[in-house]
């Protein structure tokens, strides 16, 4: 008898499938390999981890076949190219490419959406209402790292990417800087699916205190 295959098993059986029908994907795949590999948080590393997390959450919320592809192809170019306002270059990009490969308008339109809705208010570290599945689901898979273990490893990865890979949290002051910040995103954060929320809010909670907890120890005077 076989054995039952995991979940993660499952998951990637499903991207291989969507891979093998949507070359569109691997070849986003492919060029954020060569363009973005210097890249300390957004590569292929974290393009992949994002598709990877949307498959999941479309199988726990029970999403249709073709909105599963539209969510795979938005998060696989939701950061194709990087840089100011990049949310609309990728989406404007996209929606050329799936006009020439022959895709419906109405999948284009969502992709495009999905693409859009990841981008980030830098002042408030927010971002807008989702208005449908695509959206919802794009939005929490790319901020899963939130209610994971290797959580603040991420986001020093990012911050890295931000301010130079020479970027370390030596300094009292630097390292508060960047626990204030993290914690702030944490609070200002909730999931848009039932099923990101049963995944990755308890993960979140624990990651959450650990950050207050190493802010107040430093808070704390000697």
């Amino acid at each position: 008898m076989d054995e039952l295959l995991t979940i993660d098993q499952i998951v990637d059986a499903k991207i291989s499938e969507v891979l093998k029908q949507h070359p569109i994907i691997q070849e986003a795949y492919d060029y954020i390999e060569q363009e973005h590999s210097a890249r300390q948080y957004h590569n292929l590393n974290h393009t992949q981890d994002v598709v990877k997390t949307a498959v999941r959450i479309c199988m726990e919320e029970g999403i249709s076949t073709e909105e599963t592809v539209n969510i795979c192809i938005s998060s696989a170019y939701h950061d194709y190219f990087q840089g100011p306002d990049h949310e609309e270059k990728n989406a404007n990009f996209v929606k050329d490419k799936m006009r020439a490969a022959g895709y419906k308008p109405k999948d284009i339109e969502e992709v495009v959406g999905g693409i859009k809705s990841t981008k980030v208010d830098g002042k408030l570290n927010t971002r807008d209402t989702p208005t449908n599945n695509i959206e919802k689901i794009i939005q929490d898979a790319d901020v899963t790292n939130f209610g994971r273990g290797d959580n603040i490893a991420l986001f020093l990865a990012y911050y890295r990417e931000l301010m130079g890979k020479e970027y370390e949290l030596d300094e009292i002051s630097r390292r508060k800087a960047f626990l204030e910040k993290t914690i702030s995103i944490f609070k200002n954060h909730s999931w848009n699916t039932k099923s990101a929320q049963s995944l990755f809010e308890k993960r979140k909670l624990k990651n959450l205190a650990i950050l207050e907890q190493e802010l107040k120890v430093l808070n704390t005077p000697v």
